[in-house]
């Protein structure tokens, strides 16, 4: 009987490593999309080739891969291409898993989390009933909406003041992501001599840090990255980056 053993431990290894095998081509495939190297058509073709959909903890492996790829993505038109793969499958999504599973995928990921709001793949029970700090930052309007403002009051009334007057442009703001603020706009752009005017005709030393923003989902840029050449650094902002870098050496 041992032996027996020793063979479905070996049949289990194998499928493991099968399954992980599978995951990094997949992996590879969402970077090229994400990246404009290939198309979301080729991704879709290895989703059916390897039953991804076939295979609900496959299904929920690959879901979890696409949260943690967005995640690590900075700019909006990246994050975009994720949200347009999870539309292509929305269909595979909504069979398989329930509201609540799919909230729980992204919980932490309100780029992810907005697109499935607004194209009903979730509802606002969901947010209501699995509430953060976070969320109610990103989503304050859709909560006055849903429960009334006494909670968003208490909780963030004061970091929502100037934008209560108009929501609406906070909702078409939110959808980049990060600070509104000009300086960074120009910063991730990498529009360098914009970005030169701009510092030559408001003075704004070298050396300034990149004001809190409500639009800022990343924890990581909120709390440790405000610096104008840290900030050219995370956004891969090569040409600001080295004007920064020598201007900043000099002084």
């Amino acid at each position: 009987m041992e032996w027996k053993n020793d063979i479905k431990t070996l049949d289990h290894i194998l499928k493991i490593k099968k399954m992980n095998k599978q995951m990094i081509e997949l992996q590879s495939s969402i970077l090229s999309v994400v990246d404009q190297n290939r198309s979301i058509e080729s991704l879709l073709y290895l989703l059916q080739k390897h039953q991804i959909f076939n295979d609900n903890f496959k299904f929920h492996d690959f879901l979890i891969l696409l949260n943690k790829i967005s995640s690590t993505k900075y700019l909006s038109n990246e994050k975009k291409v994720i949200n347009e793969i999870i539309l292509r499958i929305k269909d595979e999504i909504v069979e398989t898993f329930s509201k609540n599973e799919i909230f729980l995928f992204f919980k932490d990921n309100v780029a992810v989390l907005l697109c499935l709001y607004e194209n009903k793949i979730i509802d606002f029970e969901q947010f209501s009933d699995y509430p953060s700090y976070e969320l109610y930052h990103f989503f304050w309007p859709e909560y006055i909406e849903n429960e009334g403002s006494e909670r968003v009051d208490y909780l963030i009334g004061d970091i929502i003041k100037p934008y209560r007057s108009d929501s609406n442009q906070f909702c078409i703001d939110r959808l980049e992501y990060h600070s509104d603020a000009t300086i960074a706009k120009l910063i991730r752009s990498d529009d360098i001599e914009s970005f030169q005017n701009f510092i030559a005709r408001t003075n704004l030393p070298l050396n300034s840090k990149i004001k809190d923003s409500i639009y800022e989902i990343n924890s990581d840029i909120r709390n440790m990255c405000n610096s104008l050449i840290e900030y050219a650094a995370i956004f891969g902002s090569i040409k600001i980056f080295k004007f920064l870098f020598y201007r900043l050496d000099e002084m």
